[in-house]
């Protein structure tokens, strides 16, 4: 459980940044529902609704091509 609580201090990887963790439900939830509109063309992705001491979401990005970043998101 506390490995969630502070899950930078057990790992490490270049595409997760401290600056890019989704601390609140409506910040989760609105990521959620920009990628799922790029997918879908609409809005209604499942939603969250509680962000628990057993959970960390990041933002996360990725090159699709040379022009272009992709926004994703990570549940640990």
């Amino acid at each position: 459980m506390y490995a969630q609580q502070q899950v930078l201090n057990y790992i490490s990887n270049e595409y997760i940044l401290a600056a890019n963790e989704l601390k609140t439900v409506t910040a989760v939830n609105q990521l959620k529902n920009t990628i799922y509109n790029k997918q879908f063309g609409e809005s209604h992705p499942a939603q969250v609704e509680e962000i628990n001491e057993r959970t960390a979401y990041f933002k996360v990005f990725y090159k699709k091509n040379a022009s272009s970043d992709e926004e994703g998101l990570l549940k640990v």
